[in-house]
């Protein structure tokens, strides 16, 4: 296909036959086919069988990552330029891997993502993308209409760097390419694709509301810190601008003082769950984003409270709410440098 090899990774769990018809499709349009079997319990291998496709077959079942992991391992073992993925059970349609293909070639892309139509998804579809697509943008600061899209198209020089990066577990390992793509500054470009559910996707194992909290668990995590640390330092400004009558550069400075070590010590332990030890340069990075979201809040309260005239306990949840999400990017990604996934 404009002499560039192409592989397909097609993962399957349990889609009995109904991954017949997408393999023969699908071997029309590309030069292989990998299908990999995650230990499914039905008919599924059978099935593969009788396509006659490339199969690599997972004893028992690790999860839609680890089978991703598995193809573009066998993939890479051949000889291919691009890797196209898509599901086993209808919902992508093969023909339309030629439209992706030809996006990733006229943008030079690392990777492409088929995007549907949000608004025609079964209502839990819509609510598990609905908060992906807001954690993503919140993580990387770049939209993404459909990040739950398994329809991906991927140069294969890309799949090879994001290998030994990306987490590989279940669902959530999707999210997770995409975060180590943006991190690795790769090109990620959209292409629309259809739209399909067969019997309200009767057959995804993917469950709503179990991965899409896998996702988001380090959030809640960083907010339970977040709102610890915040009441504390709320509680003290506040009973702090009573006594000191409106200085409140003193003020900011005792209770963030107060709040600092709380608030380290549970993101560090509760929200980002590390066990290594303690290091001299993450206390020295810890402080200097504490440093820098410091004097925002003093800039902000100066604004608010000097120059605006505004209440110094409402400018206060103002710029505390402002700043909480900027914090937390600075902490995940330049302080403590773990996965969200």
């Amino acid at each position: 296909m404009n002499d560039h090899k192409v592989a397909a990774v097609i993962p399957c769990y349990n889609v009995s036959r109904a991954c017949i018809d997408v393999i023969r499709r699908t071997n029309d349009q590309v030069d292989r086919v990998i299908a990999v079997d995650d230990g499914s319990t039905d008919d599924t291998l059978q099935a593969l069988r009788e396509t006659g496709c490339e199969i690599v077959q997972l004893p028992v079942n690790q999860g839609k990552g680890v089978a991703l992991r598995a193809g573009f391992e066998a993939a890479l073992a051949g000889e291919c330029d691009y890797i196209v993925t898509l599901d086993g059970d209808g919902q992508h349609l093969p023909e339309e891997i030629a439209g992706l293909l030809e996006r990733a070639l006229r943008s030079g892309s690392d990777a492409v993502i088929g995007i549907r139509q949000v608004s025609r998804m079964p209502l839990r579809s819509q609510f598990g993308n609905l908060w992906t697509r807001w954690f993503y943008r919140a993580q990387t600061g770049k939209p993404l209409p459909d990040t739950q899209s398994g329809y991906r198209v991927f140069k294969a020089s890309a799949v090879r760097q994001l290998l030994e990066q990306v987490h590989w577990a279940r669902f959530d390992t999707e999210m997770d390419m995409l975060f180590k793509a943006n991190r690795a500054g790769m090109r990620v470009t959209t292409a629309p694709i259809s739209t399909v559910y067969i019997d309200e996707n009767r057959l995804t194992k993917f469950r709503t509301l179990t991965d899409s909290m896998r996702v988001f668990f380090v959030v809640v995590r960083y907010a339970a810190a977040g709102v610890s640390a915040a009441v504390l330092e709320f509680v003290l400004f506040s009973g702090l601008m009573l006594l000191l009558t409106q200085r409140y550069g003193w003020a900011l400075l005792i209770s963030r003082a107060a709040a600092l070590l709380t608030h380290y010590l549970v993101t560090r332990f509760f929200a980002f769950r590390l066990q290594r030890r303690i290091a001299p340069a993450e206390l020295l990075k810890y402080a200097l984003v504490a440093a820098i979201n410091l004097a925002a809040s003093y800039g902000m309260l100066h604004l608010l409270i000097a120059v605006l005239g505004w209440n110094a306990i409402l400018a206060k949840a103002v710029s505390q709410s402002i700043l909480f999400l900027v914090t937390f990017v600075l902490l995940q990604r330049f302080t403590f440098r773990v996965r969200l996934a």
